[in-house]
């Protein structure tokens, strides 16, 4: 990837299941596009809860409302997808991790990633795999790094701040 292009990021709870939200997302970044006469992707982090109706554990952010709702939330992935927008993980349940061990943080991202490769494909039609992650919450810890590395995972936002030192 070029590390001078400039993306949009963009996180979402529980707006998935919002298809307007969605919609009005690909409409901004279409004007975004034809004003700078480039590609203007964006970086969608989700979470796959939305691609169903209940899971075991829970999920701090609910699920879809139906079955229906489910499909139609798929839909719209593979839609963000075959547009060029990037999808990165923001975890299956939307849970603290900031206290888990690296069991834990590497089953919830290891489970998203199958749910992910399960219903969505990229341009070449290959299984679609996430590189970027940003914890819920916020709650982050050195396990979860050592988990992402371990998974193939390139970035993760979740560290807030400004990291530009001014002296």
């Amino acid at each position: 990837q070029d590390k001078n292009k400039k993306r949009v990021v963009v996180c979402f709870d529980t707006g998935i299941r919002t298809p307007s939200k969605w919609e009005e997302l690909m409409n901004f970044s279409d004007e975004l596009s034809n004003k700078t006469g480039s590609d203007s992707p964006f970086s969608f982090y989700i979470t796959s809860c939305d691609f169903f109706t209940h899971l075991p554990g829970g999920s701090d952010t609910g699920f879809a409302e139906s079955k229906e709702s489910a499909e139609r939330n798929i839909k719209i992935i593979q839609e963000v997808i075959n547009k060029g927008h990037e999808i990165g993980s923001h975890s299956v349940r939307h849970k603290n991790g900031e206290k888990w061990n690296y069991e834990q943080w590497y089953q919830e991202i290891k489970e998203f990633d199958e749910h992910i490769a399960r219903f969505f494909s990229d341009k070449n039609r290959k299984p679609y795999k996430c590189i970027g992650f940003r914890a819920p919450y916020l709650g982050y810890n050195d396990s979860m790094y050592k988990s992402l590395s371990d998974l193939k995972y390139a970035y993760d936002i979740s560290m807030p701040g400004d990291f530009i030192k001014n002296k």
